[in-house]
């Protein structure tokens, strides 16, 4: 079975409402699921050194970022984690065009040089030496993906239970 699950990175671009179409905007609020922080960072400075821009990059699970843009009714653009994220909330009205701009690929990580011998086979995580973390299905990319292929394979619950 393959471990590696892809989800598509969204760039949805929504209307903020605050200023007419015709002004140059100085400022832009980014809504940036945390596993595409660092190079959002790096674009957003150096796009900011180009053009007479600040940029505001909010962190956070896609979920919560949603949240968090429902409820202030501004920003520029939402980066979820996820495609779904986006189509859970197209009806609401605050989400405008589409554009993929990128992807995200789950990965299991190990210790560098993979001291306990982890192997590719996932119910390799339920042996009793190995710590377990993972992301939250309720509020970001990474814990749905990773819901989503443990599931697949039946072994959701137990790492859960097995999960710190």
């Amino acid at each position: 079975m393959r471990f590696i699950a892809r989800s598509i990175l969204v760039l949805s671009l929504f209307v903020s409402g605050s200023a007419p179409a015709e002004s140059v905007r100085t400022d832009m609020l980014i809504y940036c699921g945390i596993t595409m922080i660092r190079p959002m960072t790096e674009i957003a400075r150096a796009f900011e050194q180009r053009e007479p821009v600040k940029i505001t990059l909010a962190q956070g699970g896609s979920e919560d970022l949603y949240l968090s843009l429902r409820i202030g009714r501004e920003g520029d653009l939402y980066l979820p984690g996820e495609p779904t994220y986006r189509s859970k909330y197209l009806s609401e009205g605050l989400l405008g065009e589409v554009t993929t701009v990128g992807y995200n690929q789950l990965a299991l990580v190990v210790k560098k040089g993979n001291p306990k011998q982890v192997k590719g086979d996932l119910k390799e995580l339920l042996r009793p030496d190995l710590t377990v973390i993972f992301g939250n299905a309720e509020s970001g990319s990474v814990g749905k993906e990773t819901r989503d292929v443990l599931e697949t394979v039946g072994l959701y619950q137990k790492m859960l239970n097995a999960a710190i």
